[in-house]
C-alpha cells in the first residue's frame, strides 16, 4: 500500500515537475547528483525508481525542495526501496502538534541511536488522547530509517496471531503458506530475531502476557507499544501522553472542521481569530470544553464538517445534547471508528472488571470538580458511599489496590503530596451520562452525606461540588 494520506502522484511524475519548475535539463540534474542522464529519464518514465533513499535525498536538495515535498517524494520512492510494510492506515493528515513526544521517541528508538534498539517505548495514556495516532504519524514521518516496518493490533490474542500473519506475507516468508498458524507465527519470530533496524508498533496492548508469549525475548529491533496501561514493568520505557494544550487543540479543531487547510500553521490561526472573532471564541471555549482531547476534537471537527454547523451553534448544542454528541463518530474515521462514548465506557468497563469498586469510584468523581477531588472524601467517609467503596476505603492496602487500577487504566491520576485525584472531564461526562435519573439521585444522596460527615458546618456551596 502507499504510504501516505495523499493521493500523490507517482514518482516519476513529481520529479519531472519539479525539475521543470527548477528549469532544469535532465543532463543537468543527473551531472548534479553523479548519475548518467538516462536514469533521469528512465526514473521519469516510471521505468526504475532511485535505489536508496540518498538518492532521493540527493535530488531533493538540488531540486531546491521543502520539508514536504522533500517527504512526499520519498514516500512515492518507498516501493522502489522495497521496505517491508504492514501498516493498516492511512496517514493522518490532520495531525497535529505532538512534536515533542515525537522527538522523544526518534531519541530512544531511532536507528541512529544503537543502544535505543534493545529497548521499547511505549505511549500510554487516556483512551482518545492520541496513542495510536502518534504511532502512526511516527511510523510514516520515520519509515525509511527502519529496514521494515510492522503493525501488529493486539487488543486480544486473535488479533495479534492475525497480525503476525500478515507480516509473514509481507515479508514473503516461506512458511506463509502453512495451515498452522503457529509455524507461520514462529517463522516470523525467527526473523525478527535474526534481522535488526525493524520497527514494530504493537497498537493496543491491554495484557502485556501477550508480549511474552509472542514476541521473540531477544530482539534487534525497535518496538513501540501504545497501551492504555501505566504500569509497563520491564518491556517498555512509558512516556505518558496528556490531553493537548489549548493551542495545539484549537489548531486540530480548525483543521478538521475545514475552517483552516490541513495544513495550516499558528500564523494562520492567528490571522483567522482578526478575521472571524465569533467563531474563534467558540472554537477556543470548545476546545476548553472538550478537555483538549483529541479524539473528541476530531470527532468535533467532522460533525462540523458535515453538517457545515457554526463552532458556536455546536457549543451550545454541546450543552443540551452532549450524550449524543459524544456518542457520534460519524463517518471516514477508518483507524479509530470508535466514538469518545464508547472509548471511554470500554476503559471504564474493562478497568472496572478487574476492580468493581472502580466503578463507584468514577461515580463519585463525576459529580465533583475534576481537579483536586480530596481522598480524605473517600478514606474519611467511605462508609457513606456505597458498600464496594466502603469495602476498599477504610484500609492503606486496600485503597491503594484500587487508586493502581484505576491510574494504571489511566482513567485518572494521583497527586500522592496532595492528597487528592483529578479525571479527565470527557470521562466525567460519559460517567454521568450512563447513568439513570433515580441512580444520580442516590449517588448525589450519598456524597451529601459523605461531605456532611467531614465538614457538618459546611454548606454545598463551599464543598466545590459540581452541579448535577
Amino acid at each position: 500500500m502507499s504510504l501516505t494520506h495523499r493521493d500523490l502522484s507517482p514518482f516519476g511524475v513529481q520529479l519531472k515537475a519539479w525539475r521543470v519548475r527548477c528549469h532544469l535539463t535532465q543532463q543537468q540534474l543527473a551531472e548534479a547528483i553523479g548519475v548518467h542522464r538516462h536514469a533521469i529519464g528512465r526514473w521519469e518514465r516510471g521505468d526504475f525508481l532511485p535505489a536508496s533513499k540518498a538518492i532521493v535525498l540527493e535530488l531533493a536538495k538540488h531540486l531546491r525542495l521543502g520539508e514536504q515535498e522533500t517527504r512526499d517524494l520519498l514516500e512515492a520512492s518507498l516501493t522502489a526501496l522495497a521496505l517491508p510494510w504492514s501498516v493498516p492506515y492511512p496517514r493522518n493528515p490532520y495531525f497535529t502538534g505532538r512534536e515533542e513526544i515525537l522527538e522523544t521517541l526518534h531519541a530512544q528508538l531511532g536507528v541512529e541511536q544503537a543502544v535505543a534498539l534493545t529497548h521499547s517505548s511505549a505511549l500510554h495514556g487516556l483512551g482518545g488522547v492520541g496513542k495510536t495516532q502518534i504511532a502512526l504519524e511516527y511510523a510514516y514521518r520515520h519509515a525509511l530509517e527502519y529496514s521494515a516496518v510492522f503493525w501488529n493490533a493486539a487488543e486480544a490474542e486473535e488479533q495479534v496471531v492475525t497480525s503476525l500473519v500478515r507480516v509473514a506475507e509481507v515479508l514473503q516468508l516461506p512458511e506463509r503458506e502453512e495451515q498452522d498458524q503457529q509455524h507461520v507465527v514462529a517463522a516470523v519470530q525467527r526473523w525478527l530475531s535474526t534481522h535488526s533496524q525493524w520497527l514494530l508498533i504493537v497498537d493496543n496492548v491491554e495484557d502485556l502476557t501477550l508480549l511474552d508469549r509472542w514476541l521473540p525475548a531477544a530482539r534487534s529491533g525497535a518496538l513501540l507499544l501504545t497501551t492504555r496501561r501505566s504500569t509497563l514493568g520491564t518491556w517498555a520505557r512509558g512516556l505518558a501522553l496528556a490531553p493537548m494544550e489549548p493551542d495545539e487543540g484549537l489548531l486540530l479543531l480548525l483543521r478538521r472542521a475545514k475552517l483552516l487547510a490541513s495544513a495550516a500553521t499558528d500564523r494562520q490561526v492567528r490571522q483567522f481569530a482578526r478575521d472571524h472573532p465569533t467563531p474563534y471564541s467558540a472554537a477556543t471555549t470548545l476546545v476548553e470544553t472538550l478537555g483538549g482531547l483529541p479524539l473528541a476534537l476530531d470527532q468535533a471537527g467532522a460533525y462540523l464538517e458535515a453538517t457545515h454547523c457554526s463552532v458556536a451553534d455546536y457549543l451550545a448544542l454541546f450543552h443540551t445534547q452532549r450524550a449524543p454528541l459524544l456518542g457520534h463518530r460519524g463517518e471516514g474515521a477508518r483507524d479509530h471508528p470508535a466514538s469518545v462514548a464508547t472509548t471511554l465506557q470500554l476503559a471504564i468497563s474493562t478497568a472496572a472488571h478487574q476492580h468493581p469498586a472502580l466503578f463507584d469510584l468514577l461515580r463519585v468523581c463525576a459529580f465533583l470538580h475534576a481537579d483536586g477531588i480530596p481522598e480524605e472524601l473517600f478514606r474519611q467517609a467511605g462508609e457513606h458511599l456505597g458498600t464496594e467503596l466502603s469495602a476498599v476505603t477504610g484500609s492503606d492496602l486496600t485503597w491503594n489496590q484500587l487508586m493502581a487500577f484505576a491510574c494504571g487504566y489511566s482513567l485518572l491520576s494521583r497527586q500522592p503530596e496532595q492528597r487528592t485525584l483529578w479525571l479527565h472531564r470527557l470521562v466525567q461526562a460519559v460517567v454521568l451520562d450512563a447513568m439513570a435519573k433515580a441512580e444520580r439521585e442516590q449517588w448525589t444522596r450519598r456524597i451529601i452525606r459523605a461531605f456532611q460527615a467531614i465538614f457538618p458546618a459546611a454548606t454545598p456551596e463551599t464543598w466545590g461540588s459540581a452541579s448535577v
